[in-house]
């Protein structure tokens, strides 16, 4: 009998899962892709720990080295160019945006009321440093596009090949 389960065991790889082992490692895949997802696109203010729909949107942005300057364009849709806040430094941007809408009727009477609050939030390093005073944006249909024009490059270092004696 022994030999017989000796046969059995060198016909199945070592790494070897059952049909109910296959499909608890997809559940765990897929579990992590979905918390990669979320937190993807709902991330807190800071250190704050809040509910899953309290939680400011980080917007989608391209940034792109034009040489002299880097462009950079997000997307905040449904936000007026007023209540959108750019605070950019000569290494880093942050971009906030918040709004909350509501609508006093007081002819009717209400059985459900509800309200939107959109916000986002989106904070990110800078490749090179640019000149912060220079910076300018501009909002066109949802679209944030802000120009950050890079500080003079400074000279590079001389080089001097040695000679190994």
């Amino acid at each position: 009998m022994a030999k017989k389960e000796k046969a059995k065991e060198e016909l199945m790889p070592r790494g070897y899962l059952s049909p109910s082992g296959m499909m608890r490692e997809f559940d765990k895949m897929f579990d992590e892709f979905r918390s990669g997802f979320e937190d993807r696109f709902w991330r807190p203010f800071g250190e704050i720990e809040m509910p899953a729909m309290e939680m400011p949107r980080e917007p989608l942005v391209d940034l792109a080295d034009m040489g002299d300057r880097f462009e950079l364009t997000a997307e905040i849709p449904g936000i007026p160019k007023d209540k959108i806040d750019i605070n950019v430094s000569d290494d880093s941007i942050e971009i906030k945006a918040e709004i909350e809408e509501k609508k006093e009727e007081k002819e009717k009477d209400y059985i459900c009321k509800e309200r939107a609050y959109r916000s986002f939030y989106r904070k990110m390093a800078l490749p090179d440093d640019v000149v912060s005073e220079k910076a300018d944006a501009k909002m066109t249909d949802g679209m944030l596009k802000i120009t950050l024009p890079k500080k003079e490059p400074k000279e590079a270092p001389k080089t001097k090949k040695l000679d190994v004696k």
